[in-house]
């Protein structure tokens, strides 16, 4: 028997052996080929095959290098987020250290400015003269005596640049020591640099006078010299911060003309 035409084709370094049939079949019934024939289809199906291997390398090759190329760029981007991210945090910082520079420097500036410039000054208290009487009742027998009622004006002037507050107080009305009346002064405020100006009624009496004191001399002269004292306690507030205690005292001697029943003199210290 004849045998069909053989081909060795070197494929990947392995040769392969296989009979070359018509319409490219590697087992096909038909007229027989010669050996250039065969030889040129061997080297043209090898040629395919490296071709056909090529474009796979060269597809893999490109397909890891754009991943490769990707990574970069990814990392890039992150450490692009990263540095805005610090830049921002630093901003927020400086900001912070900023505002609380400028608070510390502001409340040094307000405690100078409240020790030095505006330092806490006396507030003046007196009676005023605008007194108005109700009733006067003397008596200049074996026994002399007095009651009068009257209305007046407690007058507390604040030199301060800042509310001065102040308690509640009681303001006593003497007879030559002796204590002849009191009158309660409510608790307040006195704004800045202003007078503030508060009603109070009185009634004097010498009910509790020892009857040595020389009050038919007085009475007969018609004038009655009462002193008055009072202490009022509080806080002067300076830019709404600072409070300092305050306490100020008020001395008045007020001189009554019994026959007109009007204010003859009033001297306040």
């Amino acid at each position: 028997m004849k045998q069909e035409p053989k081909a060795w084709v070197n494929y990947l370094k392995e040769p392969k052996e296989f009979g070359l049939k018509p319409s490219n079949h590697l087992i096909a019934i038909g007229p027989k080929l010669n050996r250039n024939t065969l030889y040129i289809k061997a080297l043209s199906l090898e040629w395919t095959a490296i071709l056909w291997l090529n474009w796979l390398t060269c597809s893999t090759w490109s397909i890891q290098s754009l991943y490769i190329v990707k990574e970069p760029r990814s990392d890039e981007e992150f450490g692009s987020k990263t540095s805005v991210e610090e830049l921002k945090r630093k901003k927020r910082i400086n900001l912070i250290i900023y505002i609380a520079a400028f608070v510390v420097f502001q409340t040094i500036v307000i405690l100078v400015f409240a020790l030095i410039v505006m330092p806490v000054k006396i507030t003046k208290v007196w009676l005023g003269n605008n007194v108005k009487f109700h009733n006067v009742t003397t008596s200049n027998s074996t026994s002399p005596s007095f009651d009068i009622n009257f209305t007046t004006q407690l007058r507390v002037y604040n030199t301060n640049f800042g509310p001065y507050k102040y308690d509640s107080t009681i303001a006593t009305f003497m007879y030559k020591g002796v204590s002849v009346g009191q009158v309660t002064i409510p608790k307040g405020k006195a704004g800045l640099r202003s007078t503030k100006k508060v009603g109070v009624t009185v009634n004097v009496n010498s009910k509790d006078l020892p009857t040595s004191a020389n009050l038919a001399g007085d009475l007969d002269s018609g004038l009655l010299m009462l002193n008055n004292h009072s202490k009022l306690s509080g806080k002067v507030e300076l830019m709404f911060i600072m409070k300092k205690k305050k306490s100020v005292e008020m001395n008045c001697t007020m001189t009554i003309n019994l026959s007109s029943k009007e204010i003859h003199s009033m001297i306040c210290d």
